[in-house]
């Protein structure tokens, strides 16, 4: 017997990649009497399982498995009386607290009235506000603009000091 083929066929056994006929070629040569020492713990195994011992699943096994397991139940929504009366309470506060801000105002304060009369004078104001702002904001522009002219020979300098370096 070539035991290099039966431990290759061990390996491939144990690794799950064996097919029936070899799977029963391991099971021929442990059944005979020739098994060597260091193989012998696995004589057990394989002489125990005789493929006519394995029982064999029926056609209607899945059906009677499918049919043992019960469905998940669905859980339904139940919201219960004690959530539901805190969701009615807060809402009962936020409106009674929106109600006491919105009487408390005093609509009559000059603070909220118009500022102008008419739709016109309002543009011109905006006009007016909204140039002093771009005013401010080219004068600034022009600042930088200035001071970025005074600092050009130091970037100058900067960006090319791998020039320098290689000189």
């Amino acid at each position: 017997m070539d035991y290099a083929m039966i431990n290759e066929l061990l390996n491939k056994y144990w690794l799950c990649e064996t097919s029936l006929e070899e799977e029963r070629e391991l099971r021929r040569f442990f059944a005979s009497e020739e098994v060597p020492e260091h193989l012998l713990a696995y004589k057990a195994w394989f002489c125990g399982r005789d493929e006519a011992a394995i029982p064999v699943l029926g056609a209607d096994f899945d059906k009677r498995i499918l049919k043992k397991i019960k469905p998940k139940e669905r859980l339904s929504f139940h919201l219960g009386r004690r959530y539901v009366t805190g969701i009615a309470a807060s809402l009962a506060i936020l409106v009674a607290a929106s109600l006491y801000v919105y009487n408390q105002t005093d609509w009559a304060d000059p603070s909220y009235q118009d500022t102008y009369q008419t739709p016109e004078e309002a543009l011109r104001a905006a006009q007016v506000s909204l140039s002093f702002v771009s005013s401010e904001i080219n004068r600034g522009q022009k600042m930088v603009y200035n001071e970025m002219k005074k600092t050009a020979p130091i970037t100058d300098l900067i960006n090319n000091i791998d020039k320098l370096e290689g000189e």
